[in-house]
């Protein structure tokens, strides 16, 4: 009698560590979180950009809508880096900007509303900077990706930040105070490594056709069947008489 074993299957694992070194430079925007505060006395968190080069400030008009901000419409001339300049008529509004922080002082604003300010920023990674551990930054570390909803320009740039800065890495990338927190700031062009584990199982096993196995086993032990006798037709019209 033929006997049919099943192919075993063996596991192999294999590890392998891998480091990853970033030297990619990365400039930080003056970013911070904050609660906006309208007249009515509804609220809402918002992401605020710092921007020196803008005379004006601005705020989204799904933020200012969704707070009913009201205001009075103004003919403004907009020019952009890239662009010509352009005349439009946008709605100004007043509200008030207080920081997450703790101890945080409100200060109010007038802004134009516009549909977008920029693009999406870009993510924020965890405190790395020895530095920066021990300060109330304004925004957070880390923080995926996120749209700004108020600029704050010139016009009221002076009125959040004061006068205290500390070097975070060098010269290039510095924390500001500001009424809604510190600030960070600048360009960080430190190597950046990041460490990795990869796993790997591997299946080995021998090809089986167990079925032709199966079949030729039951052959073996029963033997060749005999074809079926067929009667002839002599013999089956014995049988009928």
């Amino acid at each position: 009698m033929s006997v049919v074993r099943r192919a075993q299957k063996q596991h192999q694992s294999m590890v392998c560590a891998n480091r990853t070194k970033d030297t990619r430079d990365r400039t930080y925007l003056q970013t911070a979180k904050a609660y906006l505060y309208a007249p009515n006395g509804n609220c809402t968190k918002v992401m605020c950009l710092f921007d020196t080069g803008s005379q004006r400030s601005f705020v989204t008009k799904g933020i200012a809508d969704s707070l009913g901000l009201t205001g009075l419409s103004e003919r403004v001339c907009i020019s952009t880096l890239g662009n010509n300049t352009c005349h439009k008529k946008l709605r100004r509004v007043s509200f008030s900007l207080k920081g997450i922080t703790p101890n945080s002082q409100a200060k109010q604003i007038n802004a134009y509303c516009v549909n977008r300010i920029c693009d999406t920023l870009e993510e924020n990674p965890p405190v790395m900077w020895e530095h920066a551990k021990d300060l109330n930054l304004a925004d957070d570390f880390p923080r995926d990706r996120c749209d700004v909803d108020v600029l704050i320009g010139i016009d009221y740039y002076y009125h959040f930040l004061e006068d205290d800065r500390r070097r975070v890495v060098d010269e290039w990338l510095v924390a500001l105070r500001s009424t809604l927190g510190w600030i960070l700031c600048g360009q960080d062009s430190r190597s950046n490594y990041t460490d990795t584990v990869k796993v790997m199982r591997i299946d080995v096993g021998q090809r089986c056709d167990c079925g032709k196995h199966r079949r030729f086993g039951e052959l073996k032990s029963i033997g060749i069947m005999d074809q079926p006798k067929t009667e002839s037709p002599a013999e089956r019209n014995d049988i009928l008489l």
